[in-house]
């Protein structure tokens, strides 16, 4: 397994880890926050709907980090529709630095 797959799994996992933080101070009725990854990309997105009787869950993207030798490049989706680099943060050499700036941002203006 390559260094940069072992990176991304690492990545997958610690903002699995914060995603359930940021959970755990919601209500049960407000927007979940999930973590998922393929090849070099890891995505946080925002759910709604998951189960309830009334209708089917739905998905929408809040931010890609995608991992190119060593380093994160950070985006975020915008109501234009298109992904733009994170204003704040848009390269790191970590995840944690990541989560770091994701924690401190203005306003929390990513979460929706």
């Amino acid at each position: 397994m390559s260094s940069d797959v072992l990176e991304v799994q690492r990545a997958r996992k610690a903002l699995q880890a914060f995603c359930a933080r940021r959970n755990r101070s919601r209500s049960a009725s407000q927007a979940r926050l999930v973590c998922r990854a393929e090849a070099n990309v890891v995505e946080i997105l925002e759910t709604e709907g998951i189960g309830q009787p009334d209708g089917p869950a739905s998905a929408h993207a809040l931010l890609r980090f995608s991992y190119d030798h060593g380093v994160w490049r950070i985006y975020w989706w915008r109501d234009q529709g298109a992904w733009e680099p994170y204003p704040h943060l848009s390269e790191a050499d970590s995840v944690l630095r990541v989560i770091d700036e994701l924690e401190q941002a203005p306003l929390h203006v990513h979460w929706g």
